[in-house]
């Protein structure tokens, strides 16, 4: 009875620790392209203070209106810059509902 425990647990917990996430090693290219667009991030903020830090009451309303559409460029590559680096940096996500967890409770107070 004693064994049959053990060998349960063993696999139950030989279970629960696969479902860590595998070190994988990143290809030259992916680390390249990391740095560039971190650069890129950077150059794009440090335009946006620029522009913010402008006298624009001496400008025009063409230069204004150019400055605007500016912004918006920038802030659209930022959004997409933010988008791939959260998709990229997710790792392996698993749900469990209320209904296992107490499923699982339950056998294991039956089995011990």
């Amino acid at each position: 009875m004693k064994r049959t425990r053990a060998i349960i647990l063993s696999l139950i917990f030989i279970y629960i620790g696969s479902f860590n996430q595998y070190l994988k090693a990143e290809p030259a290219g992916d680390v390249d392209t990391k740095i560039e667009k971190s650069h890129n991030y950077s150059s794009l903020v440090s335009r946006v203070f620029e522009i913010r830090e402008m006298d624009r009451s001496l400008m025009s309303r063409g230069e204004k209106k150019e400055l605007k559409q500016e912004l918006r460029l920038i802030k659209n590559e930022l959004n997409d810059i933010r988008k791939a680096e959260k998709t990229n940096d997710r790792g392996p996500v698993i749900y469990i509902s209320l209904g296992t967890i107490l499923l699982i409770i339950i056998i294991l107070i039956l089995i011990l």
